[in-house]
């Protein structure tokens, strides 16, 4: 059971923050409750995570990297994190369908081989760990995978996979179309920077 200081915020501070995001969103995403609960625990470091992983487009995009958190969000079933990074990954990439092909069948999505590489790893990563090896670095690698965009890679994976569990304990309610549009945008515009709230 999700306590209800969760949503209403802990302090006269967040709950005024709490107020301005329901006047501008529609409602307070799941992902910024939780990590404004307590967030000197974890909320503030898990953001800071949040933003280096999927906002610091070294080796992919912001779009790619939003792609890959959908993607393994799908993997894990949580349908609040699939659904709002595909909706961030189409907003900044302005290709709604390439993401949507990628989430229903990846294989025959137009996305190229060093991406597919990369989920393949993925996949086999986030549903069976204990299976991977070199020989599955080395496929990404012979299909333009460095290093450093594996790492990049591995961590959007990390954080989408513990925010999806979180998201599931918690029962985050996922967001009308309409809310989820300016959620995409505000993602995109401004990142994650200021997930975690003060209280």
């Amino acid at each position: 059971m999700r306590l209800k200081i969760v949503d209403r915020g802990s302090g006269l501070l967040q709950r005024a923050q709490y107020a301005v995001i329901r006047r501008f969103v529609g409602h307070v995403p799941g992902s910024v409750s939780a990590t404004s609960y307590r967030r000197n625990f974890f909320g503030k470091y898990f953001a800071r995570c949040i933003q280096e992983a999927l906002r610091t487009p070294d080796e992919w995009t912001v779009g790619e990297l939003e792609i890959v958190a959908a993607f393994v969000a799908r993997l894990n079933r949580c349908r609040y994190c699939d659904t709002s990074h595909a909706a961030v990954a189409a907003k900044a990439t302005g290709q709604g369908a390439t993401v949507e092909s990628v989430l229903a069948n990846r294989r025959a999505a137009p996305i190229s081989t060093r991406l597919q590489a990369v989920l393949d790893f993925l996949e086999k990563l986030t549903l069976t760990p204990e299976e991977v090896g070199p020989a599955d670095v080395k496929a990404a690698r012979d299909q333009g995978a460095s290093d450093d965009a594996l790492r990049q890679a591995i961590y959007v994976c990390f954080v989408s996979c513990t925010m999806g569990r979180i998201a599931d304990a918690l029962g985050f309610e996922l967001p009308d179309a309409r809310i989820l549009k300016r959620y995409a945008w505000i993602a995109t515009t401004f990142g994650y920077k200021k997930l975690s709230l003060p209280g």
